[in-house]
């Protein structure tokens, strides 16, 4: 095991100079206490994840995490940080794959990615009260058809399986309660810790942001959905939002990922529908011009029941924005709990221009409650708190 382990394990040392590789042994691997998997080839949450954790004024515990992906890009991300690993081998087929493999090392093991409800089913039951996985939301469990199948028939054998499994790993970390409540729908009651990914500088450019005076005598901005996924029902929204021909406004479409045809078929329909009012963003922007266009909207519609575009949804709050979502869904189950202002999507097209642009009462400790983004002192707390938890309860 030991001779694989160096064979698979690679440290990337990531400096000014040249890329250079070094081969990890057991030994060294088993000196972290925190095993971190970053499982997912995306390089927007990691870096912010690892400098929180690794830096030494933070106070937890640096020299004792150490953060593992298979995906050279997501390693390439994180230049300048420390105790970053690349994984390289093709056996090791996801998380569960290497948990088994490894899950004798280390005292607890973070997974920080999406992650299937059935692929816990692979991990051994021996390690399941060492795994701690930060959910990145989504459905956990397989839907299927309505028709009967024997897909379905697995799904209805192996979903209470896995519910069991997932309910006895040893955490669940996450962003908020929209998590939370995510969650509890899925799996039922377990064990939640906030543990947040928060860019150092993010907070003070968010404040300054909130302080600017917004332009006078402009066009009301729409904004509709968060990415490209079918999951955020935009043609439904169009269909709704064209029933205001008259109104002059613009309808901003933030598409910088997702699925290119339903893009392009949305695209097409929406400008149908709306005409030049349909603006379409595809860019993605950096972290300060991302929350000012967030500023510069004056309603915003999130109708998935899902949590996707959560980071948005959190900010909107932040700015004190009108939103509109679905009344199925998370969004406004979360926002009911908080007693924040909620409005249900299905108001659009039923009520005035008027009413729908009508801006919305917060309570003046918004700022305050479980949805809003938190500083980042407060997100080294909820680490600390975490961890010391953790390490009492092993």
């Amino acid at each position: 095991m030991k001779y694989r382990l160096m064979k698979m394990l690679l440290n990337l040392r990531i400096d000014r100079s040249p890329i250079e590789f070094k081969s990890i042994s057991g030994h060294e691997l088993s000196t972290f206490d925190y095993i971190h998997l970053l499982w997912l080839n995306d390089t927007k949450f990691y870096r912010a994840l690892v400098s929180i954790l690794t830096c030494e004024s933070n106070g937890l515990d640096a020299e004792r995490h150490c953060f593992v992906s298979p995906f050279g890009e997501v390693i390439s991300s994180l230049e300048g940080c420390r105790n970053v690993y690349l994984l390289n081998d093709s056996a090791c087929n996801g998380p569960a794959s290497f948990i088994n493999d490894y899950g004798d090392f280390g005292k607890l093991i973070f997974i920080h990615a999406p992650f299937l409800g059935r692929h816990v089913l692979r991990i051994k039951s021996k390690y399941l009260g060492k795994i701690v996985w930060r959910s990145w939301g989504g459905r956990l469990f397989y839907e299927g058809e309505a028709r009967l199948s024997a897909k379905k028939l697995a799904k209805a054998v192996l979903t209470p399986l896995a519910r069991r499994k997932l309910q006895a790993i040893r955490a669940f970390g996450i962003g908020n309660m929209v998590d939370q409540i995510d969650l509890e729908r899925q799996i039922g009651h377990t064990r939640f810790y906030r543990l947040n990914y928060p860019g150092e500088c993010t907070w003070e450019i968010r404040e300054g942001i909130a302080s600017e005076v917004q332009a006078v005598n402009r066009v009301p901005r729409v904004l509709i959905g968060h990415s490209g996924y079918t999951e955020e029902n935009h043609f439904k929204i169009v269909d709704r939002l064209a029933l205001y021909e008259e109104k002059d406004a613009e309808f901003l479409f933030l598409l910088p990922y997702g699925d290119k045809t339903y893009i392009k078929q949305l695209k097409r329909y929406a400008a149908e529908k709306l005409g030049l009012r349909a603006i379409f963003i595809e860019d993605m922007k950096p972290i300060e011009n991302y929350l000012r266009f967030l500023n510069s909207v004056d309603i915003a519609i999130l109708d998935a029941t899902c949590s996707t575009g959560l980071g948005c949804f959190c900010n909107l709050l932040f700015f004190k924005k009108k939103i509109f979502v679905n009344k199925a869904g998370l969004y406004y189950e979360a926002l009911r709990r908080c007693n924040l202002p909620v409005f249900a999507s299905d108001e659009i097209g039923r009520v005035s221009w008027d009413e729908l642009l009508f801006p919305p009462a917060y309570p003046d400790d918004y700022r305050e409650k479980d949805l809003l983004p938190q500083p980042y002192t407060n997100a080294v707390n909820c680490w600390r708190r975490a961890l010391n938890e953790l390490a009492c309860n092993a």
